[in-house]
């Protein structure tokens, strides 16, 4: 069984700065390996290689801005994604920016 995926993009989209910041296009943990941290290693590694292996100031992921999101929104949170800006996609889809900043403290 696969019990996770991530598929990323080096370059941000125009909301954030494309030269500095890598995108995470989707993250998902199979159902049963999800709340059992697998998703937050995950996401954890693929920073600490991105910092370590790019000149990029951070990473960011684009997310569904609604109450049955609630649950990534708060993962996204709680893994020290700051929200950064709101916009809708067409016709009228409410969506969000969650950025990482790189610090000298972590990893």
């Amino acid at each position: 069984m696969k019990s996770f995926s991530i598929l990323t993009k080096k370059q941000a989209n125009s909301n954030v700065n494309q030269h500095d910041f890598g995108e995470i296009y989707s993250l998902a943990v199979h159902e049963q390996a999800s709340r059992k941290g697998v998703g937050s290693r995950l996401l954890n590694e693929y920073i600490k290689q991105e910092k370590y292996s790019s000149s990029k100031k951070g990473v960011f992921i684009t997310t569904d801005n609604n109450s049955s999101n609630k649950a990534v929104i708060d993962f996204y949170k709680k893994n020290k994604f700051k929200h950064t800006s709101d916009f809708i996609q067409y016709p009228s889809r409410k969506m969000s920016i969650y950025t990482y900043h790189f610090t000298d403290k972590e990893t």
